[in-house]
Formats: C-alpha cells, sequence, structure tokens
C-alpha cells in the first residue's frame, strides 16, 4: 500500500496540481468581481457568493481535472495492468481513490483559501461586523466564529476543507466513472453533473428532514445543527459513509476489468 501511495502523491504533486488551485482561484474571481460595486466586498461575503453558485460547481471540475482521468490515462497508455499487478491490484484501487479524493480536497481547500486571502488585501478585509454570514455566526457563537474572530485564515482554510469534501466525492466518482467511458471531457463533466442532479433532487424532495441534503451538510455558514460540532462530525461520517461505497464500487469495477476484461 505503501509503495501506490508514494507514487501516487508523487504524480499528484505536480505543476497540474498547481495549476488546478489557481484555477480554482480564478474562477471565484471571475464569478465575485462583476461590477464595481463589489470591489470592497469583505473575503467572509466574497467566499459566500463563491461557494454557493455556478462558481462553485465548475471549481468541482477543475479539482477533478487534477487527477480523476488518472485511471483513463495508465489504460490509454497500457499502464493499467502492470501498476495493478506491481502489487495488490485491491491496494493500487484503494490508493488511487484516497488520492484523488485528497487531491480533490487540498485544492479546493488551498484555492478558496488564496482566494479569501487576495480578497481580504484587495478588498474589504477578512470580514465585517454588518455582514449577514458575520451576524449568523455570531448568533450561533460556535467554535467556527472563534476561529474566524481569532485566526481568519484558519477559518478560511476549514471553510475550504469542508466544501472540498463534497468536491472530493465528486472527484471520485469521475473517476468510478472513467472506469466506463474513456471520453476525458465526459470525465470532467461528472463533478457538474453529478452536484446538478443531487441539487435538483434535493429541491424536489426533503431527503429525511435534510440530513442527505448536500446544500444543507456542505454548507459551514448555514447547517442545520444545533452546535458546529455536530455538523462537522456529520459531514465527516457521511463523507467516510459516501466514499466507501464508491470504493467498493470502483474495486468491483477494477477487478471485473482485470479478470474478465470488460
Amino acid at each position: 500500500m505503501k509503495k501506490y501511495l508514494s507514487a501516487d502523491f508523487e504524480r499528484m504533486l505536480g505543476l497540474r496540481f498547481v495549476l488546478c488551485v489557481a484555477g480554482v482561484f480564478l474562477i471565484f474571481m471571475t464569478s465575485t468581481y462583476t461590477d464595481r460595486g463589489l470591489f470592497n466586498m469583505t473575503a467572509l461575503n466574497a467566499v459566500d457568493n463563491g461557494l454557493y453558485g455556478m462558481s462553485g460547481l465548475f471549481s468541482m471540475v477543475v479539482c477533478a481535472a487534477a487527477y480523476s482521468g488518472s485511471l483513463c490515462d495508465d489504460i490509454e497508455n497500457r499502464y493499467f495492468y502492470a501498476e495493478c499487478f506491481y502489487g495488490k491490484w485491491k491496494n493500487f484501487a484503494r490508493s488511487r481513490t484516497l488520492t484523488v479524493f485528497l487531491s480533490s480536497l487540498f485544492i479546493m481547500a488551498l484555492g478558496v483559501l488564496c482566494y479569501g486571502f487576495y480578497v481580504s488585501v484587495a478588498g474589504g478585509g477578512w470580514f465585517s461586523a454588518d455582514d449577514a454570514v458575520y451576524q449568523i455566526l455570531q448568533e450561533r457563537q460556535g467554535w467556527y466564529f472563534c476561529l474566524l474572530k481569532k485566526a481568519p485564515p484558519l477559518f478560511f482554510l476549514a471553510t475550504g476543507l469542508w466544501y472540498g469534501m463534497l468536491s472530493g466525492l465528486m472527484s471520485v466518482l469521475a473517476l468510478l466513472f472513467s472506469l466506463y467511458c474513456a471520453n476525458k471531457m465526459l470525465i470532467l463533466s461528472v463533478p457538474f453533473m453529478g452536484m446538478y442532479f443531487l441539487l435538483n433532487l434535493s429541491l424536489i424532495c426533503d431527503l429525511w428532514n435534510g440530513k442527505l441534503n448536500v446544500w444543507i451538510i456542505f454548507q459551514p455558514f448555514f447547517h442545520d445543527f444545533s452546535t458546529d460540532e455536530e455538523a462537522i462530525l456529520y459531514v465527516i461520517c457521511f463523507t467516510a459513509v459516501t466514499g466507501y461505497m464508491l470504493y467498493r464500487m470502483i474495486l468491483k469495477r477494477v477487478e471485473r476489468r482485470l479478470f474478465h476484461g470488460k
């Protein structure tokens, strides 16, 4: 397992990783500064506007571009079988799934942090007491609000990690899709189409009183829990369970390709 992880991380942390972080940053930038009246907005408002809209969906596509198509590349270049039988093929699938998830998670987190830092310097600072999001967090008085007050950069990093877990799941879904389809454009469209479907499904039906509604689960500012601790625990558990289900499907598909040639 260690040799697979080492190889995957070395491959992941290259120029493409840096370009994807820059891509997430630029997507948020272009979605925020649409007129002169927005140039003095705070980083808190800017990140809130950037995450939950079309820019948030497109940023997931950029995150997936880093490593979700790696299996497709390996199959095209005929490295797939060699990599699987270099060690244990289950460890290969486990390592690749984990690396794809983490690459997307870190890209989103770093992109949000860079975006928040830039807006705080070029705009109206980290936050303002007049911000609607600030007032909501202040009413809740959880650790998340304390983090914003005492260490704003860590707050925005935590926000990026929170939303990055959703991005990571969408990237793993794209990885699974790449085992069925070799078209890279379709692979990159999976996060966008997947989120579009989930968001519309969330609007149509209640989804267990909102507990399966991704729009609510992955909103660090407006979560539907009594405390921040409950919210983050639920997000981690939801991500772990969903990620494990996707991993099992990837494992089955890799096994089918290896031993049945389909």
